[in-house]
């Protein structure tokens, strides 16, 4: 979790729990824009301020935890040294990447400016929350019997039919709260396919932990090439990606994933890994947790118990009258709601810092 030092204008207008309305039309009397934040308001029960809603915001929203500095690696583009016959083999090939994995190609050669650290990161485009990886990970052209891999990936495991159905209310809820587009895909092709994905996985992926991988992975290089397990996994090319952002990076037991942005912050594709030998009540969690940290909340808070958004996993980060509180969530809380309702306001725009972001929210010239 991230803390910031905030300047808190009173004077701003209430708004209700269940709407949010922007008015930011300036009168012919010069008056300032108006506060998206109320003053106070009553979320599951609990009575926040205006600062305990701007600084759960931006705690949630804000991150500067990229992926390369999960410990993936150092974007060290080390097969480029190999000899000329070895690189055009190789997945990461610049012309091959284009055309084989189009959707990965534009992380990792970057043609533009990359995402800034500390920024609002949204989607303008329409979502598909899907299962496994796209395509299987197996190239949309050329010879299928070179392509990356998931390792300890379960390939046997499918949700249950009311997992899916939780999943599907999840996301209907979204497109209630906010304007995004956002449907399940169950069925794809290999050109297309969706760009939230749910990743199954056997508990050896996780090392010594069910929930997060390490975050710290030594992949060694030899003279004549990458090891072909490096070489091969997808891990050799999540250490390449230069545009993902990390969920909850210091958390031991959230939800494991990261999102992908364009050189705007705004979200072109997101990946969660969950072990499919947890309890059902833990996968169901763990997967809507999953699908709204993808919508652009990376990090988690404290502010109240009752979250998906919160170390609802991790009682002890918790106040001591808290932690009795905690409980495995089945579906969104009304704090999560009103934080989605607050990124996907118009007036915040993807790459906001956080300070532009906060005059915003309270109506600051």
């Amino acid at each position: 979790m991230m803390k910031f030092m905030l300047l808190v204008l009173a004077g701003g207008v209430a708004l209700a729990a269940g709407t949010i309305s922007y008015s930011y039309s300036q009168e012919d009397s010069g008056a300032a824009p108006e506060s998206l934040l109320p003053e106070q308001i009553e979320l599951d029960g609990r009575t926040l301020t205006k600062k305990q809603i701007l600084d759960a915001f931006l705690d949630i929203a804000f991150t500067q935890n990229i992926l390369l500095k999960k410990g993936l690696g150092q974007n060290s583009l080390s097969f480029q040294i190999q000899p000329d016959e070895h690189i055009k083999r190789s997945l990461f090939f610049e012309p091959r990447m284009k055309s084989e994995y189009p959707w990965l190609y534009p992380h990792i050669y970057l043609k533009h400016a990359p995402p800034k650290i500390l920024s609002i990161n949204k989607w303008v485009i329409p979502i598909q929350v899907s299962l496994g990886m796209p395509n299987d990970l197996r190239p949309i052209t050329g010879q299928a019997y070179h392509f990356f891999k998931i390792y300890n990936a379960d390939k046997t495991f499918s949700p249950s039919e009311d997992s899916i159905v939780k999943l599907k209310g999840l996301i209907q809820t979204i497109n209630e709260i906010s304007d995004i587009s956002a449907a399940l895909a169950l069925e794809e092709t290999a050109n297309h396919f969706g760009n939230i994905r749910i990743v199954f996985v056997e508990k050896e992926h996780f090392k010594d932990s069910e929930y997060k991988h390490p975050k710290y992975m030594m992949v060694s290089f030899s003279t004549g090439g990458p090891r072909t397990e490096d070489f091969r996994s997808f891990y050799g090319a999540e250490k390449k990606i230069k545009t993902g952002f990390v969920y909850t990076a210091e958390a031991e037991k959230q939800v494991d994933g990261y999102f992908l942005t364009n050189s705007k912050n705004e979200i072109q594709m997101a990946f969660c890994y969950i072990w499919s030998g947890h309890p059902v009540e833990m996968l169901d969690a763990l997967m809507q947790e999953c699908v709204l940290r993808s919508l652009g909340f990376p990090e988690a808070t404290i502010t109240t118990p009752y979250s998906l958004l919160g170390l609802w996993n991790e009682p002890e980060h918790w106040l001591p009258a808290d932690k009795p509180l905690l409980e495995i969530p089945s579906k969104l809380s009304e704090f999560d709601r009103y934080m989605l309702k607050i990124l996907y306001s118009p007036e915040l725009k993807p790459g906001m810092d956080y300070v532009e972001a906060q005059k915003v929210l309270l109506g600051m010239d």
